[in-house]
């Protein structure tokens, strides 16, 4: 997902600061970036708190979600 890539590189984060910060491993995350592998909702929530963004500003895909109780 190259819209990954951009908000790690807004956050001023490396690869590797970014995929520690989120606990996934650096491999995962350049999978992740380069549209080889797509995430898990789990994981997109562990961005958004990492971030302090709100989830579904980040990942307007998943809106549908919002006010669910599937995130843990």
């Amino acid at each position: 997902m190259k819209r990954l890539k951009y908000i790690r590189l807004q956050a001023h984060m490396s690869q590797r600061e970014f995929s520690k910060a989120i606990g996934i491993s650096y491999s995962m995350l350049s999978l992740y970036e380069r549209n080889k592998r797509n995430f898990k909702v789990q994981t997109a929530h562990r961005i958004s708190r990492t971030l302090q963004m709100p989830f579904t500003n980040l990942f307007p895909e998943f809106s549908w979600l919002e006010g669910k109780d599937v995130i843990k």
